[in-house]
């Protein structure tokens, strides 16, 4: 697909240089990009970011054991909300006495006062998980909860429900549980039970009975209660939520006194470093962040005779990118193993007409094995990283794409379509082109620069004064078509041109540039969007990284 020739020559004349297409085109090599912008250091703090963090290793009940590795956790957690990109004085933490039940419920109504719609929120808790019997008809016997300090257990119901006003405006809400038996955040079904040896040396298991009766420190007599579920009964979106379980629900999670909770080590250095970008899509996933503190999880317990390995569970948007990593490592060196352990990306196969994805689908990782053979050379896919951008959107600002024509002849047809928008914004079309080589920004242009969007407005692209012919190669154009709250900067794409367009090659710098330009409002340095500047609704929204996004395709013939 490109230009129509009237434009063509137009470009020719103004710029003395022929213009070959777009989807066809041969485009020129460039140097390969960073993963980071250069005027733009993603690990920028950002003002909408948020983390509460809860670590309780001393209990007031002198009968529950102390966890003696939480402060590591504290240091764990505090790196993650960084990499987030969380400012310091937006991680709150609450440690051992302080957390009670009580105050922890405080806490997390302070933390959605702070909260404004759209910004992105992280709350993290280590300590002792529990379970208890409740008469209630409903929970049906032993119910499984988080225990503050004041041994008063939190059940997931509750927490769902302190935590609802926030998943109601954020952008993101990521939880993380390190706790045991807190598989069940996720809805996971209970396995095959298994009896586990007090420990010896400085593995603790994170798991207290609270006093409940014995029948409730039994995995085969518990009803668990999904935080995942129990969020979207409250009405929580699941694309919107990240639920992260150190453990399925009939297993240990385990603290070690001189490094913290093991799923939390794994996955702090797997967010920080070591995790591989497996699709190449151009950024991290928490999908591919919890195959890589699998595989370490496993590591840890080969060979031990007393202890199996505990297996990370995820629910909800397990595409979620949580931070830009800085070192996206190479899927080259990835086993094949931890390829299996992944959920693949949403299918775009059909034409796409929704902003609203399917909320990825609860995910537990399984065991990851070293290969038998040398890792293999994973194949880039220059779609995922458009899936990626739409893992990140919000399905609240839903985006709507309609075309009187899919099927276009080459030669003949010209791209038409309407883009409507349910909040006001800036709209941004981005096509990965029929030959997969290159990303193209077909809009704006330089040709047309107004991409204001009004809420409820249909926008007709192309406009007359550019318009787009079918020209092959025969194959399927994709394209992202976002809405977002706040304009981006395309000075970030580079100076690449193919007439007045603005393009980039699907290798891995321009995947990775792509992504983190879509994901980010060009008023990231404005002073009324720094840390620590007051934030009403309205100031926020100018801010604002959030956006809506769909995926739509074209068939030239």
């Amino acid at each position: 697909m490109r230009p129509s020739p009237l434009l063509a020559s137009l470009v020719l004349a103004l710029t003395g240089a022929a213009f070959t297409g777009i989807a066809g085109a041969a485009t020129p090599a460039v140097p390969a990009a960073s993963n980071k912008p250069a005027d733009q250091p993603p690990s920028q703090p950002r003002a909408a970011r948020h983390a509460l963090i809860i670590a309780i290793g001393d209990y007031m009940s002198p009968s529950i054991p102390p966890l003696l590795g939480v402060g590591h956790d504290i240091d764990s957690a505090t790196q993650m909300a960084l990499a987030m990109q969380v400012p310091q004085a937006n991680i709150h933490v609450l440690r051992d006495h302080e957390a009670t039940s009580a105050r922890i419920a405080q806490e997390i109504a302070e933390l959605n006062n702070r909260t404004r719609p759209g910004d992105r929120v992280f709350f993290y808790y280590s300590g002792h998980g529990t379970r208890y019997y409740s008469p209630a008809p409903a929970d049906n016997g032993c119910v499984e909860a988080l225990l503050p300090a004041d041994s008063v257990p939190l059940t997931n119901a509750q927490l769902a429900t302190l935590m609802k006003p926030i998943s109601d405006k954020a952008d993101k809400l990521m939880v993380f549980y390190d706790a045991c038996h807190s598989g069940g955040i996720v809805g996971k079904p209970l396995g095959v039970t298994r009896s586990l040896s007090t420990p010896k040396g400085k593995l603790t298991p994170k798991f207290s009975p609270g006093g409940a009766i014995d029948a409730c420190s039994k995995p085969t007599n518990i009803r668990t209660r999904s935080l995942g579920g129990e969020a979207e009964k409250a009405g929580a979106l699941a694309h919107n939520i990240v639920l992260i379980s150190s453990s399925r629900p009939d297993e240990v999670s385990f603290d070690d006194e001189d490094a913290g909770g093991v799923a939390t080590q794994a996955w702090r250095d797997c967010m920080l470093h070591d995790a591989q970008d497996l699709d190449q899509s151009g950024a991290i996933s928490v999908n591919e962040i919890s195959a890589c503190a699998q595989q370490r999880i496993e590591a840890r317990f080969k060979g031990n005779q007393q202890f199996g390995a505990q297996h990370m569970t995820l629910g909800g948007n397990a595409g979620f990118v949580p931070g830009w990593l800085t070192s996206a490592a190479s899927a080259a060196s990835v086993k094949p193993a931890a390829m299996a352990a992944v959920a693949a990306p949403p299918s775009t196969s059909a034409p796409a007409t929704t902003a609203a994805p399917s909320a990825s689908a609860p995910v537990a990782q399984a065991p990851v094995k070293p290969p038998a053979t040398a890792p293999a050379v994973v194949q880039a896919a220059p779609g995922a990283a458009l899936a990626d951008i739409v893992a990140q959107s919000d399905p609240r600002r839903k985006v709507t794409v309609t075309s009187p024509a899919r099927m276009l002849k080459i030669g003949k047809d010209a791209l038409d379509l309407s883009v409507t928008s349910s909040h006001e914004g800036y709209v941004y079309v981005v096509m990965l082109g029929s030959d997969k080589k290159s990303y193209y920004m077909l809009f704006p242009n330089d040709r047309d620069g107004d991409n204001y969007i009004k809420a409820g407005e249909s926008l007709k692209l192309p406009r007359p004064n550019w318009r787009i012919t079918a020209q092959g190669p025969a194959g399927t154009d994709r394209m992202l078509v976002v809405v977002s709250a706040t304009p981006r900067d395309l000075g970030q794409l580079g100076n690449n041109k193919a007439g007045p367009f603005v393009y980039n090659l699907t290798d891995a710098g321009g995947r990775a540039r792509l992504q983190w330009l879509l994901g980010t409002s060009a008023g990231l340095s404005k002073p009324e969007c720094q840390p620590g500047v007051a934030r009403d609704a309205a100031t926020a929204e100018r801010c604002s990284d959030a956006f809506g996004a769909v995926i739509t395709e074209f068939h030239e013939l």
